[in-house]
C-alpha cells in the first residue's frame, strides 16, 4: 500500500512537474485568411475602377469626386486639382468648356490593371480607352492610355489618393473643340 502510494505521487509529480507539449488551440490557417483578404482587396480596388469609368461617363462629378481621399489628387490633360471638391470644381469647369456633342454615347473601357498592395495601399497601373460614336455612327476609339494611381483605404473604402492620366494615343486634333 505504501509502495503504491508512493508510486502514485512520484507520477502525480512528474505530471506537474514535467508538463507535455502545451495544449494549443486549432489555429487558423493565416496564409489562407490572408490571400483571401488580398482577393478581397483587389476586387474592392478593381470595383474602384469600374466605378470611376462610370461615374466620368454619366458626368456625375460629384459622385466622382467621392472617390477621392480626402487629401486626393488628380492629374491629367485637363490639369490638376487635390480634394474632392477641388476635382469636382476642376471636371465642372473644364466641361463647361466643351463642346459636348461628342460626349453623347461615348464611355470610357478600363482595362489590363496591375495592383500590387501594401497593407491599407495599393499601386495601380491600368490602361483606358474612350469609345465615342464615329462619323458612321460605330464605336471608334478616339484616345487611349494608361493611369498610374496610388490608391487608399480611408474610412474603410479604397480611394484614390493620386490618380495620373497619361494619354498614350490621341484622336484627330479637331475632334474636341471649345465651346462656342
Amino acid at each position: 500500500m505504501r509502495l503504491h502510494s508512493a508510486t502514485l505521487a512520484a507520477v502525480a509529480a512528474a505530471v506537474l512537474l514535467c508538463p507535455a507539449a502545451p495544449l494549443r488551440a486549432a489555429e487558423p490557417d493565416t496564409s489562407l485568411a490572408k490571400q483571401v483578404k488580398e482577393i478581397e482587396d483587389r476586387e474592392a480596388i478593381r470595383a474602384l475602377l469600374i466605378e470611376y469609368g462610370r461615374q466620368l461617363d454619366k458626368r456625375d462629378f460629384a459622385a466622382y469626386s467621392k472617390l477621392f481621399t480626402r487629401e486626393g489628387e488628380w492629374k491629367g490633360s485637363l490639369g490638376s486639382a487635390k480634394t474632392p471638391a477641388g476635382i469636382q470644381k476642376m471636371l465642372e469647369k473644364s466641361f463647361s468648356e466643351m463642346d459636348l456633342t461628342i460626349y453623347q454615347g461615348s464611355y470610357h473601357l478600363m482595362s489590363n490593371d496591375d495592383i500590387r498592395l501594401k497593407g491599407d495601399t495599393a499601386t495601380v497601373w491600368s490602361r483606358w480607352t474612350w469609345v465615342v460614336s464615329g462619323p458612321d455612327g460605330r464605336p471608334t476609339a478616339q484616345r487611349a492610355g494608361h493611369y498610374e494611381d496610388v490608391v487608399q483605404r480611408e474610412d474603410g473604402h479604397w480611394r484614390f489618393k493620386s490618380r495620373q492620366v497619361f494619354m498614350d494615343i490621341a484622336g484627330p486634333a479637331n475632334t474636341i473643340q471649345p465651346r462656342k
